[in-house]
């Protein structure tokens, strides 16, 4: 992020996926493979994602998280077109959260997906 990650600031203004370590226990912190959480933060400050309401199989909630620590992805996206792209997505994913397949991870390659078609009909259009 040509900003400051761990504060959500990006000055270009356009958004990433930002992954940082998932805290286990008050001790014990863990990014490596799947072990960790991501979001989608914005260029005006804000992130939004999904998480559990408390259990590894519980209600899950979206979300904007206060936490620093965040690394972001290089590739930089539309604001504009991955706030259309998280409204669709949260039209229809299932808010059942379940550490092994619907997660945070789930829901961000979602919004992802969705953000792609978004863009490659914007760029269709302009043809």
């Amino acid at each position: 992020m040509n900003g400051d990650p761990l504060n959500f600031a990006d000055q270009i203004g356009l958004a990433q996926v930002c992954t940082r370590s998932l805290n286990i226990t008050a001790n014990l912190s863990v990014k490596s493979g799947p072990i960790n959480h991501t979001q989608l933060v914005y260029s005006n400050g804000t992130n939004s994602g999904f998480t559990t309401e408390g259990g590894f199989f519980d209600q899950g909630k979206y979300f904007s998280d206060s936490q620093g620590g965040y690394e972001c992805e290089s590739r930089i996206l539309d604001d504009k077109l991955l706030s259309k792209a998280e409204k669709q997505a949260r039209e229809f994913f299932d808010n059942q959260y379940n550490v092994m397949t619907n997660n945070c991870q789930d829901y961000v390659e979602t919004v992802i997906q969705l953000y792609d078609n978004l863009e490659y009909d914007a760029r269709n259009k302009r043809k």
